[in-house]
């Protein structure tokens, strides 16, 4: 049997861990198919493709596609009566006709997707206007900044509209939640939102310009007569009506 030189194991063994890598670069390694914070608001078409990425949170069945466009407004005893052998408490038309359940997962999608839509707006709401073309780009740069910038606003707006309307008091913040010192948020007044939202969509108006200057929005995108359009109906709820 050979005999193992412990002297030698001893030496050798320094040599080994000096050569691995520092775990703290290896644990702040950057994936080259994911873009951070800065990167993603440095760039122009990035920034716009965040945008895009807001949008898309009032799409599919569980926001203006189905739910919040057609079984949350159908409210009608032509549907289906409450007490029908055939009733379902948990159907999507149940919610209309209030007469659903807390388990009801349509209710529950539409609430949390209508949040995933106000964590990306703050999230852009926060970083476009930090970013070095919105004060220092040339001239298209800054333009085209600030449109992104007051759109993320009217999305904002929009999903805090249809919060209310739906829900009243709901918890209201206007940072992302990675900046919130806790995320067991009360119930902020419907009126404090609404006036913040307000606020918001003029600012708004004054960034984005008519649609016939972007024809590439065509009617997908919010332009400011569609800004100015949301922040009168809000006005009118604010109101009371």
């Amino acid at each position: 049997m050979q005999k193992i030189n412990i002297k030698y194991i001893l030496l050798i063994l320094p040599v080994m861990f000096l050569s691995l890598p520092s775990c703290k670069k290896y644990l702040d390694y950057q994936s080259p198919s994911k873009l951070n914070i800065d990167e993603t608001f440095s760039d122009v078409n990035n920034t716009n493709s965040q945008v895009i990425g807001i949008y898309t949170e009032l799409a599919g069945s569980n926001a203006y596609g189905n739910q919040l466009s057609i079984y949350f407004h159908i409210g009608s005893d032509d549907f289906c009566m409450q007490g029908a052998s055939n009733y379902d408490y948990n159907g999507a038309y149940a919610i209309g006709n209030y007469g659903t359940t807390p388990a009801n997962t349509s209710l529950y999608s539409a609430f949390v997707q209508l949040y995933n839509g106000v964590e990306r707006a703050n999230i852009a709401c926060k970083y476009i206007p930090l970013s070095n073309l919105y004060t220092n780009g040339n001239t298209t740069q800054k333009t085209q900044m600030q449109r992104y910038y007051g759109e993320a606003l009217a999305l904002r707006a929009q999903f805090y509209y249809e919060l209310i309307r739906n829900w009243g008091d709901v918890p209201a913040t206007f940072v992302p939640a990675a900046d919130l010192p806790s995320q067991f948020l009360k119930n902020s007044n419907r009126d404090s939102t609404y006036d913040h939202i307000i606020a918001d969509l003029k600012t708004a108006e004054d960034l984005v310009p008519w649609r016939d200057a972007l024809p590439e929005y065509v009617d997908f995108r919010f332009t400011k007569g569609a800004i100015k359009a949301l922040r009168a109906r809000i006005a009118l709820a604010r109101g009371g009506y």
